[in-house]
């Protein structure tokens, strides 16, 4: 018997072992398409080299769309907005010029907070979700909430002792978007769609964390229909 005799004779018992092993190493696309790759490697002629580093890098794109759509669907978007989607034509002037700066995702980088203030109707939500979800693309973790659901998970969380959790939590985020409507007296409704950056940029990952209200780790975004001078 040759070895090529062997090779048939034992392939489902092989391709079984492939898949056990690959599902125990949480490799799902090399357990779901090991056997296209053996039917394409045969085909083009890949030595071991070549089938090795596809089988890997088919592996590694596949884990990392699938921590991609994590990401997404961990943030809690309300709904799915893209940068590509908004019409700069219908963008206030500010928020026009502020834009191709905002797509660099910088303000992240940088580990600084970014406000939108505007009345309702101009983007705000749109652009902070589209950021957001580019953010989620580049590799950053993002929380996607409003001021109402953070304010009642901190009730929630005082009651029941758990509030450093909440706060651990809250600033493991690279990026957390609130939303608010909130105002006070030192607040007056903007007339446009606009962002302010923070000048400086915080520290970020103190060894002891301030509250939540004060919180320097990661960056903050907030939408507003209210603008302060104070920004």
């Amino acid at each position: 018997m040759t070895m090529t005799d062997i090779h048939e004779t034992d392939r489902d018992g092989l391709r079984e072992l492939i898949r056990s092993c690959a599902f125990d190493l949480k490799l799902p696309l090399v357990r779901r398409d090991i056997d296209l790759l053996i039917q394409q490697s045969a085909d083009e002629q890949w030595n071991l080299w070549r089938f090795t580093a596809e089988l890997l890098r088919r592996e590694k794109e596949n884990r990392s769309e699938n921590q991609r759509r994590h990401r997404i669907k961990n943030a809690g978007f309300p709904q799915l907005r893209y940068l590509n989607e908004i019409d700069t034509d219908a963008l206030p002037a500010d928020a026009r010029k502020a834009l191709p700066t905002l797509e660099t995702l910088d303000f992240i980088k940088n580990g600084r907070n970014l406000i939108l203030y505007g009345n309702p109707g101009t983007g705000k939500t749109h652009l902070a979700t589209a950021l957001g979800i580019a953010a989620c693309n580049a590799g950053h973790s993002v929380l996607f909430t409003s001021v109402p659901r953070l304010l009642t998970q901190i009730r929630e969380c005082r009651n029941a002792l758990t509030l450093r959790s909440l706060e651990n939590k809250f600033e493991r985020y690279d990026m957390s978007s609130v939303m608010s409507s909130v105002t006070s007296p030192a607040t007056r409704p903007a007339q446009r769609c606009s962002s302010t950056i923070s000048p400086s940029a915080p520290t970020r990952r103190r060894q002891s964390s301030p509250p939540i209200s004060h919180s320097t780790a990661g960056t903050r975004l907030l939408t507003t229909k209210y603008w302060s001078p104070q920004w």
